[in-house]
């Protein structure tokens, strides 16, 4: 009954507002105002695609200047609409409602839901600025696609309204500009405004600001831009920065810290801050001290870093390879260093960042904290403290219960103290869940012999259980099968010869884009050679690894660390090379054709090169990845009858 009256209330708010009709429509949503404005209640109706999702979420990001805020908002059912109502801060210059449930968002055609902020009837001061905000790097946030030439023109048509507004957003609307199709004539006008202000001896910080966008536009001539800047600022604060590069050459802890006392006092006229982060000195020194197996020093330092994430991340670093070591010796130690982590991690909290709604929040809180709680537990395991790992490990996968490693060592415990009933049960519910392992079969083994005093008949059960996870697998993965054009390309691969997508026709293609600086990428690898090896000999399937974003500043460079990488791993990938694209290198042509935001990503592309499936990231577990990848391959080879 409670449940009940809170949705008549939701409704209500909606029914209160000024005006008897919905006025301004965008596709499936209608708000209650054509001119909506700030501390104003404004009242929505939603009609898409998501509106009868059961886990459904309503989020209202509003932007101030540069800056985006997340607030979850509450909604109720009215026949086939949800509705709701918010009220936008007197800070709001523009916003975005999005709608969105545990697995897609409404992108609404890639237009997603966007709107300006009004003073009486017209736009108000920045409105057309902040709304450019959303179409930046972090437009997938608010479900539209990443386009720079919709943001250039938002910030002329605030320019053109209010003139005064080009000093504020200046640096936005050249970066915004050096993204987008007119990247070219815009940094030819960067360039040339670089060496006016050269000329006349500007203020460094205003040269900081154009010398920023052209080092990382145009960094074939970054010396000759840095070497500029410093003979008319030799003392100033890139100097000072030029020099805080070598510090963490030093090769040790101490030499550090005293070369980093010594560049403050050498330019003590600068703000220590904007001279080097010091929280990124007390990170890398504690690391280097950790390195020379001075554990006082190391906690000294990890203490100064004040970022729970970092501080979290810097005890973890320090106390899983004691962990993994079980050495009796250092136990204690690392009890107090995962102890640490764990401290850090549950402060977590009060460090939200803005563009995060409380609950995604909390769920990424929440995952931070299982993975340092498990190192946590696991040190206390090996110190026969049995009943306070369990107590520590069910918290851990309440809040990551995909991991099988972590999942492993809960049923571990659970054998420990001797509640094998609770294991058999926990052991078989996750393999049936696809979040097991090797390990975990010889765990639900003992769990098997342990509650039946017999190994007989285990064959069987545990292949009924592998049975019901590949199948919930199949299925989950099915209804993500998409159908969209590819991308044809002809790229050279490391022996230079060309590699067309259109010559592969007849075949299921993968194509998994990486970079050697991608750690996740690499880490996937051994998943991906177990892929490559399954299918090795059939004649349908070809794998191309294409190598993309590279940072090298030349291609025999880039080649040569590839070789390095696949050599040292044994992996045998066909590796093509992406090209970046001959106006802007920090752009390559293939990704880009395929709109990759973050790698890895993998793509299946059926016989008739249509893309099946697309897969981003990577979840640590090289077995699950192979088998993922052999359901994808069988569905594109049957995808016509799918």
């Amino acid at each position: 009954m409670q449940k009940l009256k809170l949705l008549w209330a939701i409704a209500g708010l909606f029914f209160l507002l000024p005006l008897t009709a919905l006025a301004q429509d965008s596709g499936h949503l209608e708000l209650s105002m054509n001119y909506p404005k700030v501390h104003r209640r404004i009242g929505f109706q939603y009609t898409g695609p998501l509106s009868k999702s059961p886990d459904l979420k309503s989020i209202l990001y509003y932007s101030v200047e540069s800056r985006i805020y997340a607030m979850e908002l509450s909604h109720a059912p009215m026949g086939e609409k949800l509705i709701g109502s918010f009220t936008l801060p007197d800070s709001a210059q523009a916003f975005a409602l999005v709608f969105k449930d545990a697995e897609t968002i409404d992108k609404n055609n890639g237009n997603g839901y966007i709107y300006n902020v009004y003073t009486e009837n017209q736009p108000s001061l920045g409105t057309y600025a902040s709304e450019a905000t959303f179409f930046g790097n972090m437009a997938g946030l608010f479900g539209i696609n990443r386009n720079y030439d919709t943001a250039v023109t938002l910030y002329e048509k605030e320019f053109a309204q209010h003139p005064d507004q080009k000093d504020v957003y200046k640096e936005a609307y050249l970066t915004a500009g050096l993204y987008s199709s007119n990247r070219v004539t815009v940094l030819g006008g960067l360039k040339s405004n670089w060496e006016q202000m050269i000329a006349r001896k500007a203020p460094e910080d205003s040269l900081i600001k154009i010398y920023t966008l052209l080092s990382n536009f145009d960094r074939e001539n970054i010396h000759h831009y840095k070497d500029s800047l410093l003979a008319l600022y030799p003392h100033g604060l890139v100097a000072a920065r030029d020099e805080a590069g070598g510090i963490f050459k030093k090769r040790s802890a101490d030499s550090i810290i005293a070369a980093y006392q010594a560049l403050l006092q050498k330019y003590k006229e600068l703000k220590q801050e904007d001279i080097l982060n010091p929280q990124q000195v007390y990170y890398i020194v504690a690391k280097k001290y950790w390195d020379e197996k001075d554990a006082d020093k190391f906690q000294q330092y990890a203490d100064k870093v004040q970022i729970n994430s970092m501080r979290s991340s810097l005890y973890n670093s320090a106390a899983w390879p004691i962990a993994e070591a079980q050495s009796k010796d250092s136990l204690d130690l690392g009890v107090i260093l995962a102890k640490k982590s764990v401290d850090a991690a549950l402060k977590m909290e009060d460090d939200r960042p803005t563009y995060y709604t409380k609950s995604d929040w909390e769920k990424i809180c929440q995952s931070n904290y299982s993975m340092v709680a498990d190192t946590y537990g696991y040190l206390l395991f090996q110190q026969g403290k049995v009943k306070d790992a369990l107590d520590i490990q069910q918290k851990v996968v309440q809040g990551l219960n995909t991991d099988a490693d972590i999942n492993g060592r809960y049923v571990q415990y659970l054998l420990a103290n001797q509640d094998d009933e609770t294991a058999l049960d926990k052991a078989a519910g996750m393999i049936k869940a696809g979040h097991g392992n090797a390990d975990m079969k010889k765990l639900l083994a003992e769990a098997y012999r342990q509650v039946n005093n017999t190994d007989s008949g285990f064959t069987a059960y545990y292949d009924k259980l592998e049975a019901v996870a590949l199948e919930k697998k199949r299925g989950e993965i099915k209804k993500s099968m998409l159908d969209m054009p590819g991308h044809s390309f002809n790229l050279k691969d490391m022996d230079g010869k060309t590699v067309a997508l259109d010559s592969l026709k007849g075949k299921v293609v993968i194509i998994d884009f990486w970079a050697t600086w991608c750690g996740p990428c690499k880490m996937s690898f051994p998943g991906m050679q177990l892929a490559l090896d399954k299918y090795k000999d059939d004649p349908d399937v070809v794998f191309l690894f294409i190598d993309t974003w590279e940072r090298q500043p030349t291609l025999e460079e880039r080649k040569a660390e590839i070789k390095k990488l696949m050599a040292d791993n044994q992996y045998t990938f066909h590796v093509v090379l992406d090209n970046p694209k001959a106006e802007n290198k920090q752009q390559y042509e293939t990704i880009s054709a395929y709109e990759v935001t973050g790698i890895p990503t993998k793509f299946v592309l059926d016989k008739e090169g249509r893309i099946r499936f697309k897969a981003v990231g990577f979840d640590g577990n090289s077995q699950n990845l192979a088998d993922e990848l052999s359901i994808m391959i069988e569905l594109a080879k049957g995808s016509r009858q799918e």
